[in-house]
């Protein structure tokens, strides 16, 4: 394994001059030293196929830090007692795909056969509706889902009784995501209705309106930091967490769906990518039909 000399190791969180050059090559030895770093701390599993991933996108921070190499680079993590570099880090390795209203049908059922038994059981209680979307990226799911709450009961937003959490573990895309503003490439499969209704045009593009972004709001959170998780989203009524387990190890998907499990309330919802299952992660969820869409649920042993 790779070991690391002491001396003179504060100098190592100082960066250096800058270097501009061809990405370096990993070895094979400081692949498994950074991957296991990445994976233990984040969930995301890279796999040796996907080496050069890593070389091509943390090129920019070894040059950043005028590291000669990656042997540099994990000594300069490993004394980073404030974690800087490795938000970093994080930030360049995590994939940000995603679009307004992405899976459309499924969003259609939720808001068509499940939102209206919520808001109904939500205001029967007399409390919030609230819901996560985990791994958010730049925003455009939970403004979709106040899009569409607003659409069939604008009231429940203009009176603020429901609660939106976007969460994402990369800083600068819940920085994209709390500004709301969008280009118009980002806009272009977006129905004409909704552009209109929820967007105003400003210089950059086109910006969420205030009335949307009233009921959104987004933090920085770690899947894998229970203590933040519980204490962030406490007793959600749905967790949306969309194509984002597909990056986690095995022993990572068991580990947050089982979190999730417990931030739900009794009779609360998970909905997953369309390509995703719990099966062999899972059996304390039940499976609920919405029409074409299969969702999981929190079973309600309180009820009759």
């Amino acid at each position: 394994m790779l070991r690391f000399d002491d001396q003179n190791k504060d100098a190592y969180l100082e960066p250096l001059k800058p270097m501009t050059r061809e990405p370096l090559p990993l070895t094979d030895e400081e692949f498994h030293v950074l991957s296991k770093m990445i994976y233990d701390h984040t969930g995301i599993l890279i796999k040796p196929s996907k080496k050069y991933l890593l070389e091509s996108r943390l090129s920019e921070r070894l040059n950043a830090l005028g590291c000669e190499n990656y042997r540099d680079y994990i000594f300069y993590l490993k004394r980073d007692d404030i974690h800087q570099e490795f938000q970093k880090l994080i930030n360049v390795i995590t994939n940000n795909e995603t679009r307004f209203l992405r899976n459309f049908p499924q969003l259609k059922d939720f808001q068509t056969k499940l939102l209206p038994e919520l808001v109904e059981r939500n205001q029967a209680e007399r409390r919030k509706l609230k819901i996560w979307c985990a791994g958010c990226s730049t925003g455009e799911e939970p403004y979709s889902l106040a899009m569409l709450i607003s659409e069939r009961f604008p009231s429940v937003v203009m009176g603020r009784q429901v609660e939106i959490i976007g969460s994402d573990i990369n800083t600068e895309v819940i920085k994209i995501a709390r500004k709301g503003v969008y280009t118009n490439s980002q806009l272009k499969h977006l129905a004409p209705q909704y552009l209109s209704r929820f967007f105003r045009q400003v210089d950059q593009g086109y910006e969420v309106t205030a009335m949307i972004k009233s009921v959104v709001r987004f933090e920085l959170i770690n899947l894998f930091d229970q203590y933040t998780v519980k204490r962030v989203i406490q007793q959600t009524d749905v967790i949306f967490f969309r194509n984002v387990m597909i990056y986690f190890g095995e022993e990572k998907r068991r580990q947050v769906i089982s979190l999730m499990y417990d931030v739900l309330r009794p009779g609360g919802y998970l909905f997953l990518g369309h390509s995703e299952s719990l099966h062999g992660i899972s059996k304390a969820f039940k499976i609920r039909s919405l029409g074409k869409s299969l969702v999981y649920y929190k079973e309600n042993l309180g009820l009759p």
